[in-house]
């Protein structure tokens, strides 16, 4: 069963469209949609159960019923609008997560109060439940690392399995290739493979950059890291880094240094890291690229005014900046197989064969 009742328009609508005209390896198949979107779905496979939902409370609470009434043990229901449902059901349960703000991704205080209250109550059935879900499936890396992290312990599996509609331009390549690795553009004659020269003020980020260095520890990459942290003022910062060290992270506090070992140090490191979220100036990033330096930065204009880095990132993302030192050391980088629907729909299949047996 695909239960969409609350998917009318968007990209969302697309995808539906796919899974619809694709060619299901199972005896029955009925979906629950949505009422705005039934001119877009109209070229279905026919031999498909459609009911269709009314867009209002009414007509949603009409749907959980018929769901739950329509399922039983054996039955694999796919949740495509981001939600549980909210009556109990016998059903396999797996949904497919495609709004950020369902799982706390993204802020919505700067969204319409209306659009507001509506996502804070889509939020709650979410969380209140998520344990009748068997399996997670999302777009991307980001959203699957998003999901467990909002879910907590005991979350099932999250499966990464982006998909395009069957009408995607012909432009678009399905199952592409991975991405192959850059050269590496670290010095084997380096003392430090990356030095972020900084004392540790809440706007230069060390922590997000130091849960970077815990990712990739994750990922088997040792990277070495130089910081210059103030041993009075970064207490705390300090007590932090040596929990990391104690762990095996490459992380070496050269304190407090004058500006001519400052200089010296940049000789001695493969590229400068400047995670700083603000700056004024941003000096340091001046002197590294006056010693031809690379310099891994923010995509940030106070970076633009002053040098150019060879990779940028988001610093308020500690994995986008652990892709961005992966991918100057590099790592590949590669993003999950694009497929289409048909191929999603036969993995679905497959996996819940699996999950049953």
């Amino acid at each position: 069963m695909i239960y969409a009742p609350n998917v009318g328009a968007g990209g969302g609508l697309v995808l539906l469209r796919g899974l619809l005209a694709s060619a299901w390896p199972v005896s029955q198949v009925t979906a629950i949609l949505d009422q705005r979107g039934r001119a877009s779905l109209e070229d279905r496979d026919q031999s498909i159960e459609v009911h269709w939902a009314e867009p209002s409370l009414r007509g949603r609470w009409r749907m959980e019923k018929l769901l739950r009434d329509l399922t039983r043990s054996g039955c694999t229901v796919l949740c495509f609008h981001n939600l549980p449902p909210v009556l109990a059901s016998p059903a396999q349960l797996f949904c497919y997560i495609q709004n950020a703000y369902v799982i706390d991704l993204i802020a919505t205080n700067r969204l319409p109060w209306r659009l507001r209250v509506r996502i804070m109550l889509e939020k709650l059935i979410a969380r209140r439940f998520r344990h009748r879900i068997d399996r997670y499936m999302v777009q991307t890396r980001t959203m699957a690392d998003a999901v467990r992290g909002w879910y907590g312990p005991g979350a099932p599996p999250v499966d990464i399995l982006p998909f395009v509609g069957s009408n995607m331009p012909s432009s678009v390549r399905v199952d592409p290739p991975a991405v192959e690795a850059v050269k590496s553009r670290m010095r084997p004659d380096a003392s430090w493979d990356f030095i972020y020269v900084s004392d540790g003020s809440f706007h230069k980020n060390h922590r997000c950059l130091f849960s970077a260095w815990n990712m990739l520890a994750d990922r088997g990459l040792y990277p070495s890291l130089a910081v210059t942290l103030h041993p009075d003022r970064d207490v705390a910062l300090c007590g932090y880094l040596a929990e990391l060290v104690a762990k095996g992270l490459r992380i070496t506090d050269l304190g407090q240094i004058s500006h001519g070992q400052v200089l010296a140090a940049y000789g001695r490191s493969s590229a400068m890291i400047f995670p700083s979220t603000m700056e004024s100036f941003g000096l340091p990033l001046i002197e590294a690229q006056a010693a031809d330096l690379p310099i891994l930065a923010p995509e940030r204009d106070y970076v633009r005014d002053v040098c150019v880095p060879v990779e940028t990132f988001d610093p308020e993302s500690a994995r986008s900046i652990m892709l961005a030192v992966e991918r100057f050391m590099g790592g590949a980088n590669t993003r999950e197989p694009l497929l289409s629907a048909q191929a999603f729909v036969m993995t679905l299949c497959n996996l819940a064969a699996s999950d049953k047996a």
